[in-house]
């Protein structure tokens, strides 16, 4: 019972620190999820469901273009329709659509949300324009990070009671409490990679695919021109926003370009007004991902599981510099020789 007790204080501790049991949390991440969706896609309304007690579908997010465009659960026929569409990603874990007209007026699309082989959900979207077939590696990534943050709140509502009684043998809690420990070690390393980002004079940023900004060096604080109450309330696109300019503005287009073909976004950004040449690189990190830019470390052609975006902004002011002056430098000879 000992064993079983410090197990369970290991794992609240666990979760502590990992944020799984801040109340605000979980529904804050489902709600950037959601709207990150509707920056991107011509969305009227996207419903986030999750099974009950009973296993029915259940809404536990919603976020509507306009309020007259929401049907209420339990209020429309069509609603119970929509939850059989979910029912159908779920069982068959593909995305299920619904042409305009055979459910309501506008194209639905149901995703299941799955990961690690785990279904948690489906995600219902309404559009008011066709489904677009490439946007499927998109809703896949994004459905992906809204099973995450589904289990997170899982989590924290099914925080583990230190007083129970221990129903598996000793050896076996001993063996998790050692597991949790290990865990908690691999976690404490995690750490080292933002430490590292720290370090660098390029600016830095991870975002989930809920549009969630998890990491900021202080050149990216800086060159983002963040004051420190905005550090812990930025998003994907307000950090975007703050570098728009001629040739990048509309950061949605370039989200949306990165999530479809899996290939980095670059730019180069002039801003007159201060002088300064900026280089933007907007990425996906995926799992295996390599060096060779192939999205896997083994060579195959199989596609690897996005995991979060990559931001990097590079200051070229002075090497732009350099390379207009290095230019000038021989016209003048090439004049001063043909003269």
């Amino acid at each position: 019972w000992l064993i079983d007790s410090l197990l369970t204080d290991r794992v609240n501790e666990t979760s502590r620190r990992t944020d799984l049991v801040h109340a605000t949390v979980a529904p804050a991440r489902l709600s950037n999820g959601l709207k990150l969706l509707q920056t991107i896609l011509p969305l009227e309304e996207a419903v986030v469901f999750q099974p009950n007690d009973l296993g029915e579908l259940v809404p536990c997010a919603q976020l509507r273009a306009t309020p007259s465009g929401s049907l209420e659960a339990g209020r429309n026929s069509v609603w119970r329709r929509f939850v059989q569409l979910c029912d159908r990603a779920v069982q068959t874990n593909e995305i299920a659509l619904a042409p305009a007209g055979e459910i309501g007026s506008l194209e639905t699309v149901a995703i299941p949300l799955s990961h690690e082989g785990r279904t948690v959900g489906a995600l219902l979207l309404r559009l008011r324009e066709s489904f677009d077939h490439s946007d499927r590696r998109l809703l896949t990534a994004v459905g992906g990070q809204i099973a995450r943050n589904v289990q997170r709140e899982e989590a924290r509502k099914k925080k583990l009671d230190g007083n129970l009684p221990a129903f598996v043998s000793a050896r076996t809690s001993s063996y998790r409490l050692h597991a949790f420990d290990y865990l908690s070690g691999v976690m404490t390393e995690q750490k080292f990679g933002a430490q590292v980002l720290a370090e660098t004079s390029d600016a830095y940023a991870l975002a989930y695919l809920d549009g969630t900004v998890a990491y900021m060096n202080q050149a990216m604080i800086a060159a983002a021109q963040i004051t420190p109450k905005e550090v812990e309330s930025v998003e994907l696109f307000g950090l975007l926003d703050r570098f728009k300019s001629g040739v990048f503005d509309e950061p949605s287009i370039a989200v949306r370009r990165v999530l479809q073909s899996g290939q980095p976004y670059e730019r180069e950004l002039k801003f007159p007004d201060r002088n300064q040449t900026l280089e933007l690189r907007i990425s996906l990190a995926a799992e295996g991902s390599s060096a060779n830019g192939n999205g896997n470390g083994n060579g195959s052609h199989k596609p690897s599981r996005p995991l979060c975006f990559a931001i990097r902004v590079r200051d070229v002011t002075r090497m732009k510099e350099f390379e207009q002056l290095k230019s000038d430098m021989i016209s003048l000879m090439s004049h001063e020789l043909r003269t």
